[in-house]
């Protein structure tokens, strides 16, 4: 005579431990790495800022057929993109253009297309536009133009918190900005 083994499933006691020890030991190796990128770094998203304007800034000039530019004041650390027309006669654009709609030399800014605030943790170390010093000025602009060239531009940050400085330097020809991390200013 056969006697039928009845098997009963589900886990013992023990396999329910090691998978418990196995979770525990896989969540202490990935949950660094997951409040890296929960972090805020203000460096970070500076410089996604930075270049999130100037391929706006881009963009809008090239499908617009017309002046656009990426307006930065040193002092608050606000970005805009702006369209710039010109009713100046033929006259080149300044560098002193003003936010609201307001007019200067034949240069009208209309609404803002992205705007962004950099981080007080943060300072401007440099502000250079066309080989010109604005870290001081009240607002650096830098153009872009409908052929996809723009203002050479240069613009150091500096992260007090980590001792960290990074360049974003854009040259005039291609209009794409690079950024590169510098050991010290």
């Amino acid at each position: 005579m056969k006697t039928a083994v009845k098997i009963e499933a589900g886990f013992t006691l023990l396999e329910i431990m090691i998978v418990v020890c196995i979770m525990a030991v896989i969540m202490t190796i990935g949950l660094p790495a997951a409040f890296s990128v929960v972090e805020k770094n203000p460096m970070r998203q500076a410089i996604s800022d930075v270049v999130e304007a100037c391929s706006h800034a881009r963009a809008k000039a090239v499908f617009s057929d017309s002046v656009s530019a990426v307006v930065i004041n040193p002092q608050s650390g606000a970005i805009n993109v702006v369209r710039v027309s010109s009713n100046s006669g033929g006259k080149e654009p300044k560098n002193e253009i003003t936010l609201g709609g307001g007019d200067t030399d034949g240069v009208r800014l209309s609404g803002s297309v992205f705007s962004a605030e950099l981080s007080g943790e943060l300072e401007l170390e440099m502000v250079d536009v066309n080989f010109t010093e604005f870290k001081d000025a009240e607002r650096a602009v830098v153009r872009f133009y409908p052929n996809g060239t723009s203002d050479r531009f240069t613009l150091v940050m500096h992260w007090l918190e980590k001792n960290t400085w990074k360049k974003i330097s854009m040259d005039n020809v291609v209009g794409i900005p690079e950024v590169e991390e510098l050991d010290a200013f």
